[in-house]
């Protein structure tokens, strides 16, 4: 019964491919633009474009004034890379496509950490578990092999329109338009193989980028799993459609998912976690980085190293670009976790990570900098606790008079 009620929205299917991308890439911007405002003093900065911003922030650190240069030629590198896409694409498809996989479960993944994390939430599907499932869909090859040559042309074609519509916008929109069109001939291929395949499973860790549009328009079966915190009331352009299951980590989050997505299901999961146990594990603070808090991490943690000789383990998030900051967090750790790392530690502290949950699940102490009012709030509070609960291998190394 629910297939009949769950159908792909023929509003988006009957449109002509590049314009379903041309929505999700304005979606992308408008991501970008809320990021901008609320985590960032970028405001009236024009010199750093509305694309993956902390990323930005690092290159530009880097770059100094060759920063502006680089904007330009990457803007006219895009379109030249997609003609090569294009050649290969064409290349793969004449040589080796219609050789259609066995696969009808698809997992999209923004990081090789967030598979497990997917896989996790879908386990206890048992209607899933007999399916032939693929984790790498996002490749230009497996594409062009699967959707064969006519396909493929299609979509070359539907790639230089969506150029064509790019360079005709205005000068505030073009260039945030043409680096988020990196990956526009894959997300074309992607349509064009989920029109063949509606009926596939499509399961995500994204909660609103591009593919997670494209997806919730195209297929009858698209499932999102949550790896964090959502943001609220992001003023979207182009309305998301719909997700037949999302799997969420708490209820509030319901209703967070529910404000962008028609929702059929949500079901709330806690994904199992091995925690690796290390030589600081027992006495340690766990730090789960993210690059767009490193300053508040840094000062947290000087605050809490000025009082108490306490190890520090750092994650730092597998898919942020960082600038110098990063060498100045690593002097304050003892220890650097590699990317699918968990480890095992007395606390864990981030500024706003949904990996909070996975260690209070665990009977793990948790703090978050924001949700305790910030880095002065946050230090007293963790200080307290350490020093109610420290044992000898805590020094203390300053004396309250």
């Amino acid at each position: 019964m629910l297939e009949n009620n769950f159908n792909a929205d023929p509003a988006i299917s009957i449109r002509e491919i590049w314009y379903s991308v041309y929505q999700a890439l304005e979606n992308e911007i408008c991501l970008d633009k809320y990021f901008r405002a609320t985590r960032t003093t970028l405001h009236l900065d024009d010199n750093v474009p509305n694309y993956k911003l902390m990323r930005q922030l690092a290159i530009r650190s880097r770059l100094g004034f060759c920063y502006k240069p680089f904007i330009a030629l990457t803007r006219l590198a895009i379109p030249i890379l997609a003609m090569f896409q294009w050649v290969y694409s064409i290349v793969v498809a004449t040589i080796k496509g219609g050789r259609a996989s066995k696969a009808t479960l698809h997992i999209i993944s923004k990081t090789s950490d967030n598979v497990s994390l997917i896989e996790g939430a879908l386990h206890a599907e048992s209607n899933l578990t007999k399916q032939v499932r693929d984790r790498d869909l996002l490749s230009i090859a497996k594409l062009s092999k699967e959707i064969g040559f006519s396909a493929v042309m299609f979509c070359v074609l539907n790639n230089f329109r969506l150029f064509r519509h790019i360079l005709q916008a205005d000068s505030n929109n073009r260039t945030d338009l043409l680096l988020h069109s990196r990956d526009a001939f894959t997300l074309l291929l992607l349509v064009s193989f989920v029109q063949r395949h509606p009926k596939h499973v499509y399961a995500t860790d994204s909660h609103y980028q591009r593919w997670a549009f494209l997806l919730s328009h195209y297929c009858e079966d698209f499932r999102i799993v949550q790896h964090g915190i959502l943001g609220v009331n992001i003023p979207f352009t182009h309305a998301f459609g719909r997700a037949r299951t999302v799997y969420v980590r708490d209820v509030i989050s319901k209703s967070a998912f529910a404000s962008y997505y028609q929702v059929l299901d949500s079901k709330v999961f806690s994904p199992v976690r091995d925690f690796k146990i290390n030589p600081f594990s027992a006495t340690a603070i766990f730090l789960a980085s993210s690059f767009p808090s490193i300053d508040d991490e840094i000062e947290l943690l000087k605050r809490i190293k000025a009082e108490l000789d306490i190890p520090v383990i750092v994650k730092f998030h597998p898919v942020h670009t960082y600038d110098t900051r990063k060498q100045e967090l690593k002097v304050l750790a003892s220890y650097i976790c590699s990317d699918g790392e968990y480890p095992m530690c007395k606390i864990f502290v981030s500024h706003s990570s949904s990996m909070e949950w996975d260690y209070q699940s665990h009977g793990i102490t948790s703090f978050g900098i924001a949700r305790l009012g910030g880095v002065e709030d946050a230090a007293k509070i963790i200080l307290d606790h350490l020093k109610s609960t420290c044992d000898s291998n805590f020094t203390k190394l300053i004396d309250v008079e």
